[in-house]
């Protein structure tokens, strides 16, 4: 049986001011590294076949933290699906004025909801058929709530009843 152990990236500066960071990179913040550190930790003794990030940097710095707290020397590779959703207009606002609009659908270049459902499926495919039992990937929550979704066999229109992952928390996968 194959795990995947997926990581919500370390607390960013957008999540401190209650920003959508979308596909903007929003650095990590004290804590957030703190988050990544403890992750890490968490993580030791837990052998990775490979390590799989989102390619903004708040995930990937998670992702390189986390590999040096567990002696991962391999490679981290960047893998696109896995960013977050893309905000459009509203990337980078506050989360009170965004979600709102987000939730409409009604914001110039927001990624639909079925094409982020369509793409975090291919995430979750890709993800599976990766070589290695004990993968780890580091992305987003919105990501990681929508894949969720589909892993566990519901339609993408439920996604927000999935739990949301917090800063540095871990969720496992089994295929």
């Amino acid at each position: 049986m194959k795990t995947v152990y997926f990581v919500r990236h370390g607390e960013c500066q957008a999540n401190v001011e209650k920003r959508t960071a979308g596909l903007n990179d929003s650095p990590l913040t004290a804590l957030g590294l703190q988050q990544a550190d403890e992750t890490g930790g968490q993580l030791k003794g837990v052998e990775v076949d490979l390590i799989v990030s989102s390619p903004l940097a708040r995930s990937k710095v998670t992702a390189e933290r986390i590999a040096s707290k567990i002696g991962y020397t391999g490679e981290i590779r960047l893998e696109p699906l896995l960013h977050e959703r893309d905000f459009g207009a509203m990337s980078n606002q506050p989360r009170d004025i965004a979600l709102p609009a987000i939730d409409a659908g009604d914001v110039e270049g927001l990624e639909s909801l079925e094409d982020f459902a369509e793409r975090m499926g291919q995430a979750l495919r890709h993800l599976e058929a990766l070589p290695g039992m004990r993968i780890l990937v580091v992305g987003h929550s919105g990501a990681e709530r929508m894949m969720r979704t589909i892993y566990e066999g519901r339609s993408y229109q439920t996604w927000l009843e999935t739990p949301d992952l917090h800063n540095g928390h871990i969720r496992e996968y089994a295929f």
